[in-house]
């Protein structure tokens, strides 16, 4: 039976003995009765028929004839304790996940189930004996895996209160050790007689992976399971139990670990159902120049809501590290984005001299460079941490330093701008760059709304209005001349008939 450790080790059993193998063989040897050398526990026709071991390292072992005795894991003695059931009963013992012990009888056809009083028939079984050696064995470790990813560690703790008398201390047994860094530190206090000595325990992942020769295989290789044990130095059957603490730290990608775009709370946005790219604004897959523009249909169940952009402001996306729906902590470190659709409405506001790099940095141009076209490579995989190269480590190698600087920090100078002249939706594919971060491939998607464009004048409808106002104006002026050219007539017509009037009366007169 393989028992949970910090170091390897295994209880196993005959018919009569039961055998201990602990701290990778080191320790090792049969099991035998408290206060003698004896190490059969049954003889004759009586043999062992079962051994259970409990989450705190309580062992109990039971005969043929429901003989009873206790141990405890790393200790190499048991003390026998009574059943309190006949030889001929059809017994079984279990503990529960509480490390409660139960007797289960088959009796009449029915399932019997009985509580253990495992604490009052040890302390009953060796009552003449001396007490543990330590009054409390206390610690901070609350659960029994933890998940570490690069970069990251945790830290625990362990206390000891015990006679000033005493020389115990508390013991630490890591497996797999070579996994993470380790350090230890011991604070011993002493009061009226009592002494309490306080172990705090480290672990800290902390490895290069930049200059690695492949970097999956490297990650693969440092990924896995290690074990610490923290215990009391001696122990006894009467110490209570827990008398020791176990727990396992998983190196490697934690679950459901992934980054999530910070966002603003009081984020709102209008539903679309799609937005078109016009053909000058981006570039097919192939890098050819298209002839037509594209339509887009949007995913709301992906990308949720835009993120709005003024188009005057430079704009830094921020992320976030989650394990679920659970916060983790900022994220501060190298991404790159790639436009889902070939976009190129969009620039970086510094150049690789501007940043300070010492050679020229990697761009998408360049990694698609070294693609080899024929392949199809995932644009994904194309540039990320298996292969990213920092323009800062290596000393001047020349280059074309002017320009644009790709790469993305949450602390950087570097941004991202949008020309004025046009509105944009822009879906954008983050990858972490940066092979020290973790193990986990963290990547994900978002949109931005840029607006703020100035909408072109359209002089159509104020020229049909200006020139349907003076066509009016001109209809009025001509229609008001004739009306007016018309009462003129008439009224000269009107009087150069009284003006003949008048002068054939004159005729008349002159003739008289």
């Amino acid at each position: 039976m393989f028992q949970r450790a910090g170091r390897t080790s295994f209880l196993f059993w005959n018919q009569y003995t039961v055998y201990y193998s602990y701290n990778d063989g080191q320790v090792n040897g049969p099991m035998t009765l408290y206060g003698s050398n004896n190490s059969d526990l049954a003889s004759g026709q009586d043999y062992i028929q079962q051994l259970v071991v409990s989450e705190y390292g309580d062992i109990v072992i039971l005969t043929s004839t429901n003989d009873m005795f206790y141990g405890k894991v790393k200790l190499s003695t048991t003390v026998q304790i009574d059943s309190g059931e006949l030889p001929s009963a059809d017994l079984a013992v279990r503990f529960d996940a509480l490390s409660r012990l139960y007797l289960l009888k088959l009796e009449g056809g029915a399932l019997m189930r009985r509580l253990y009083p495992l604490k009052n028939e040890i302390s009953s079984a060796m009552h003449l004996e001396k007490l543990c050696p330590y009054y409390h064995f206390v610690h901070n470790v609350d659960r029994d895996l933890y998940e570490v990813d690069m970069g990251e560690g945790i830290s625990v703790w362990a206390e000891l209160i015990q006679p000033g008398t005493e020389t115990g201390w508390i013991e630490v047994q890591i497996h797999g050790s070579d996994l993470l860094m380790y350090n230890e530190s011991t604070d011993i206090h002493y009061y009226h007689g009592t002494m309490a000595q306080n172990k705090t325990v480290s672990f800290k992942h902390n490895r290069d992976y930049s200059s690695v020769p492949d970097y999956e295989i490297a990650k693969s290789d440092s990924c896995g399971i290690s074990c610490f044990e923290l215990k009391p130095s001696k122990g006894h059957l009467l110490c209570p139990s827990p008398s020791q603490i176990i727990s396992c730290i998983s190196v490697g990608c934690p679950r459901a670990r992934h980054i999530k775009l910070r966002r603003s709370v009081t984020e709102e946005c209008d539903h679309f159902d799609n937005y078109t790219i016009s053909r000058d604004w981006y570039v097919n897959a192939d890098g050819t120049t298209p002839t037509v523009d594209k339509v887009i249909l949007y995913n709301w169940t992906l990308l949720d809501c835009p993120v709005k952009v003024k188009n005057t402001e430079n704009y830094l996306p921020q992320f976030d590290l989650y394990d679920g729906e659970d916060f983790v902590r900022p994220m501060t470190t190298n991404f790159i984005l790639r436009e889902e659709y070939g976009r190129t409405d969009y620039a970086y506001n510094s150049t690789m001299a501007q940043v300070g790099c010492n050679c020229e940095a990697q761009s998408w141009d360049k990694m698609r460079q070294l693609v080899d076209s024929s392949t199809g490579a995932n644009p994904d995989t194309i540039w990320g941490p298996q292969n990213y190269r920092s323009c800062f480590l290596d000393s001047y190698q020349g280059g074309d330093l002017t320009q644009p600087y790709e790469i993305l920090n949450s602390s950087g100078v570097v941004s991202l701008t949008f020309p004025a002249d046009h509105d944009s939706i822009h879906i954008f594919h983050v990858t972490v760059v940066d092979p020290n971060y973790s193990y986990c491939n963290l990547q994900t998607s978002f949109s931005v709304h840029v607006y703020g464009a100035l909408s072109t004048p359209n002089f159509m409808p104020l020229g049909i209005s200006v020139g349907t106002f003076v066509f009016a104006i001109l209809i009025a002026l001509v229609a008001s001349y004739f009306m007016f050219r018309k009462a003129s007539m008439e009224e000269f017509k009107d009087r150069m008939e009284l003006l003949n009037m008048i002068l054939q009366k004159e005729g008349q007169t002159t003739h008289a």
